[in-house]
């Protein structure tokens, strides 16, 4: 099944690919790590706990535009185009 993926703000390492294969009843947890995989690692390290592989929680995760809770993310199943948007906490002034 195909996946899009979508970050925010933009990144370069998904400027190119931005759906990503998985595997039937993928939840977002595992999905989350195939995409490391499969942009490297210093994707992942942006929003990937290293300590316990979660995504980060000051980062939204939103599925075909419903927000995931941090509670639902390791259960939540990922269906055939599925839109999975990842936004990053604003800073500045």
């Amino acid at each position: 099944m195909m996946i899009r993926v979508e970050i925010y703000p933009r990144t370069e390492a998904l400027s190119e690919k931005r759906y990503l294969e998985a595997e039937p009843d993928t939840t977002l947890r595992q999905f989350m790590g195939r995409l490391v995989e499969a942009h490297g690692s210093h994707l992942g390290m942006d929003f990937i706990d290293q300590t316990t592989g979660e995504i980060k929680l000051h980062y939204m995760v939103v599925i075909n535009g419903k927000r995931v809770s941090p509670s639902e993310r390791d259960e939540m199943i990922l269906k055939d185009g599925d839109v999975v948007s990842i936004i990053r906490p604003h800073t500045g002034g």
